[in-house]
């Protein structure tokens, strides 16, 4: 979920105690301490981003960064944890490629023993030029395009008040009119203790209609154009997703990784080809279908469909035919 945290409380919808069993990442409900413990592997990680808001930063960085598809708590005097370092590791091995960075906030201004801390990824052309763009608050927050985006969001973590709202709703991506009013929103609340009346723009995901890539707004807003072209662009590529996602199921072994590869290297495609360099990419607007990840691997080959029928374990093919590709 990509509110902008709040200084001193953090909410979460779920709250994780982080432990380690194997190769993969056990988290435990701490609501519910009985309850058994699952397994976070690679591909449920994988799996998690892409059916989150995280789809928007993966698909050309519609949102410079999203955070919160991997949430946990860790003991404050644990400081560099194992469990953290091993989660960073799994992060990094996620089939990302070079446009992306990936690490964890960690929240150590709530109160109690524990952090809460949440994995995020950042699509870096999108972050750079966001930078840019907004010199005025990433200035004051003193990080450049020099820096990672590691050093970025824990500048945006550490920082308070209106300039911790206004980077933190620029880096989630969401337009500058809706970062000035929550930011001025807050700062009037904390001064005079009035809180201002707002509606919620809603962009939905894969896991939810509403609550995932949301901002405030201000009592009666009417959207405007931005707000529109925003919502349009992230549909247009959920309904891709959930197309690519159904076929990628469909295959036998169904794997979150091979999803996630394929998804991102046919989003390199789609921006070497056809993107126009405007802030939306022409071919995220486009209502015209894109080819499932077989059909569209094998046609920037000049490939026949009909090579599918000789592998029909499609999601082993499309790990040895994508990693050609590269």
């Amino acid at each position: 979920m990509n509110r902008i945290p709040r200084t001193p409380v953090i909410v979460l919808t779920a709250v994780f105690l982080i432990t380690l069993f194997g190769s993969g990442i056990s988290v435990a409900n701490e609501e519910n301490p009985k309850q058994s413990v699952a397994t976070l592997d690679l591909n449920s990680l994988a799996l998690r981003m892409l059916d989150s808001e995280a789809l928007f930063t993966v698909s050309g960085g519609v949102k410079p960064v999203s955070e919160g598809f991997w949430r946990g708590k860790v003991l404050k005097s644990e400081g560099t944890s194992e469990a953290l370092v091993e989660t960073r590791k799994m992060l990094r091995q996620l089939p990302l490629g070079p446009s992306f960075e990936t690490g964890i906030l960690i929240f150590s201004q709530i109160p109690g023993d524990h952090s809460s801390v949440s994995a995020f990824v950042a699509h870096r052309p999108s972050l750079e030029k966001l930078i840019a763009r907004r010199r005025d608050v990433f200035d004051e927050l003193q990080v450049g395009t020099t820096q990672s985006a590691q050093q970025i969001m824990d500048a945006a973590v550490n920082a308070t008040g209106v300039l911790r709202s206004k980077a933190f709703g620029l880096l989630f991506g969401y337009p500058d009119h809706a970062v000035d009013f929550f930011a001025e929103a807050g700062e009037k609340q904390r001064l005079t203790g009035e809180f201002q009346a707002r509606d919620f723009f809603q962009i939905p995901t894969y896991t939810s209609d509403e609550g995932r890539f949301v901002y405030a707004v201000s009592k009666g807003y009417q959207p405007i154009d931005i707000d529109l072209r925003l919502r349009e662009t992230a549909i247009t590529i959920l309904d891709r997703y959930k197309s690519q996602r159904q076929f990628n199921v469909n295959c036998a072994p169904f794997s979150g990784t091979v999803l996630l590869h394929d998804w991102v290297y046919q989003q390199r495609w789609l921006e070497k080809h056809i993107a126009n360099g405007k802030e939306f990419p022409m071919p995220l607007l486009s209502s015209e279908p894109v080819k499932s990840s077989s059909q569209f691997s094998c046609a920037t080959r000049g490939v026949t469909y009909l090579a599918k029928q000789t592998y029909p374990r499609c999601g082993k093919w499309q790990r040895k035919l994508s990693h050609t590709l590269r």
